[in-house]
């Protein structure tokens, strides 16, 4: 059986900087690494599923050769941590099916678009109102904390487009100057 060290380089601040080298392999590979689409044009980061790929293999290399664990255990841990993302994430694609199948089909979905289009007609609110709800639906049907990882991109809203609709919010509400929403627009574009 394989008894896991905490510190098995000696000292603390070293075993904490090889053990991030996993996550900071995926954040590397998804921000900062160069590379050339199909027209010649450089762009920094590749797609998620081969920087998680390249996440993984670094988290094998560490478990090894670092954290001296058997290959049979780290395989195994491997399964176990990909099976339990993957049930909770299909439980809450499941769940949010479910949900959306039912209020359709019972007509009550008719109710919630015109309830919400009634609260504002401006589309920046409505789309913070509909992601905050949404987020807290799925986090409450699902019974764990997911909703960043399933809800965030079901939405066409961007982050940019979600921090535009706040700075119109707290324009709005401290009745600043308005205006400053589309300078930010023009900035970020």
């Amino acid at each position: 059986m394989y008894l896991q060290n905490y510190n098995p380089l000696g000292v603390g601040l070293l075993s904490i900087l090889v053990a991030a080298v996993p996550i900071l392999t995926l954040l590397y590979f998804v921000a900062l690494h160069p590379h050339r689409d199909a027209s010649g044009r450089r762009h920094l980061g590749i797609s998620a599923p081969w920087a998680a790929f390249a996440g993984v293999v670094a988290s094998f290399i560490v478990a090894l050769l670092v954290m001296r664990m058997p290959p049979g255990a780290a395989v195994s841990a491997f399964i176990a941590g990909m099976l339990n993302g993957a049930v909770g994430i299909v439980w809450i694609i499941v769940g949010a099916i479910l949900l959306y199948t039912i209020t359709l089909v019972s007509g009550k979905f008719e109710i919630v678009k015109e309830s919400i289009t009634h609260i504002s007609f401006d589309r920046r609110l409505q789309c913070l109102l509909i992601a905050f709800s949404f987020g807290a639906i799925i986090e409450g049907t699902s019974g764990f904390v997911d909703r960043i990882s399933t809800a965030g991109p079901s939405f066409s809203c961007t982050i940019r487009k979600l921090l535009i609709a706040a700075v119109f919010v707290a324009e709005t509400a401290a009745d600043l100057e308005p205006g400053l929403a589309p300078v930010l627009t023009d900035v970020w574009e």
